[in-house]
């Protein structure tokens, strides 16, 4: 599109008042219409390629709505919230880039850091306060990055940081949302550093987090303002709809991160990929984390990972759509088709039948491991009746070799 542009402009400048000579000017006017020609051909090329585009990509969605449909049809007992979510999805498919239910969301939790940037985050301006603060604040990063897989570990170290909180908000209101912010930075900054490299971290920080959620309701929004801020494919939010937006504008909004600060390297799509499917695993075990006994409860749900897989399988695949799927299957699999047991089953089927293929047919070198971990999922559950996912504890040994599911 920029090749055109720069064509189109050369042609205006080409055509502006200049004078010549006769044979000059019917040389030129010659020249002029050849190159009008040869950029309206190249224009038309482009508008027919892009026809193309939507034409597959309209096929490609409506076999997937269809199947879809076929899966929720026959299920008399499927929960209510859910047929609402498909239903607002089937009315807002001409948005292919953006979950519009999803960015509602997303706004409505990020009014919460909008909240904090205008009444609380100009307290830190204040010498006395903000000195005060980091004296309170002590230990929280430290604490965060010694949790273990130990559930009993972990209530201990929700205990403590409870406290803590409590006795900030008794001293000072506006130090304990300054603190809630700084907490749910903190616990995404881990999972940014640990859960790409350490799946079973996922787990690890999402029952913490949980219970300090259910505990104090108004952190919820802060972390989930800032989860979905960091990572747009939970929303799930492509931007990609826009062809004024350059690539690099694109990742911006992608949030696209250095993988060498100081030399200012971007990162590459993979690392990228493995970044964003490390917050898509701690939201899914967020979501389907069960208490243990005298522990918290989980004021998040389950539903939620299940709506979400409705609004990603309603829109076009990406290069990055074999991530966020097996980010969901590795760490909820077996969740869903417990809370599940009859619509998950036909889930995994649209999975394996029409979504799989599509995957294979796009693949790139980046995306194949993504491919072949859905594959193994899939295959696995079809051929032993085992939904196998990701295990809590950390792996007793690396060498551990998996079979390609073609």
């Amino acid at each position: 599109m920029a090749d055109l542009m720069n064509s189109m402009n050369d042609d205006i400048n080409l055509m502006s008042p200049t004078t010549t000579t006769p044979s000059a000017s019917a040389a030129l006017n010659s020249s002029n219409c050849h190159h009008q020609l040869k950029v309206e051909k190249e224009r038309e090329m482009f508008l027919e390629k892009l026809r193309k585009k939507k034409e597959e990509d309209k096929k490609k969605y409506d076999s997937i709505m269809s199947e879809l449909s076929n899966l929720t049809l026959d299920e008399k007992k499927l929960d209510k919230e859910f047929q609402e979510e498909l239903a607002k999805q089937r009315k807002s498919k001409e948005s292919n880039a953006t979950s519009l239910s999803g960015l509602e969301e997303f706004k409505k939790y990020y009014a919460k850091i909008e909240h904090y940037k205008v009444a609380f985050k100009p307290k830190m301006d204040d010498a006395a306060f903000s000195k005060a603060w980091f004296i309170k604040k002590k230990g929280i990063k430290r604490t965060i990055s010694q949790l273990t897989s130990n559930h009993e570990f972990i209530f201990t170290k929700y205990k403590e940081i409870y406290a803590l909180l409590m006795n900030i908000k008794q001293e000072s209101n506006d130090a304990f949302e300054v603190t809630l912010n700084y907490l749910s930075k903190e616990i995404l900054r881990q999972v940014e550093v640990d859960v790409s490299n350490k799946p079973y971290c996922a787990y690890i920080f999402a029952r913490f987090t949980y219970m300090i959620c259910s505990s104090i309701p108004e952190f919820t929004d802060y972390l989930l303002g800032r989860l979905y801020k960091r990572c747009p494919y939970i929303v799930p939010q492509f931007h990609d709809d826009d062809p004024t937006l350059s690539k690099k504008e694109m990742q911006k909004r992608l949030r696209y991160t250095y993988s060498d600060k100081q030399e200012k390297v971007g990162e590459t799509f993979l690392l990228h990929a493995e970044r964003n499917k490390g917050f898509i695993m701690f939201y899914v075990a967020l979501c389907s984390t069960i208490p243990d006994p005298g522990h918290p409860q989980n004021p998040f749900s389950i539903k939620s990972v299940w709506i979400y897989l409705a609004r990603l399988l309603n829109m076009s695949l990406r290069p990055i759509s074999p991530f966020l799927v097996g980010g969901v299957l590795n760490i909820a699999g077996k969740g869903l088709l417990d809370n599940y047991p009859n619509q998950a089953p036909k889930l995994f089927r649209l999975l394996q039948d029409t979504v799989l293929p599509l995957m294979l047919a796009e693949r790139t070198n980046d995306s194949n491991s993504a491919i072949i971990s859905v594959g193994n999922f899939l295959s696995t559950y079809f051929e032993k009746g085992v939904a196998e996912i990701i295990s809590e504890t950390p792996p007793e040994s690396q060498n551990i070799v998996k079979k390609n599911f073609y």
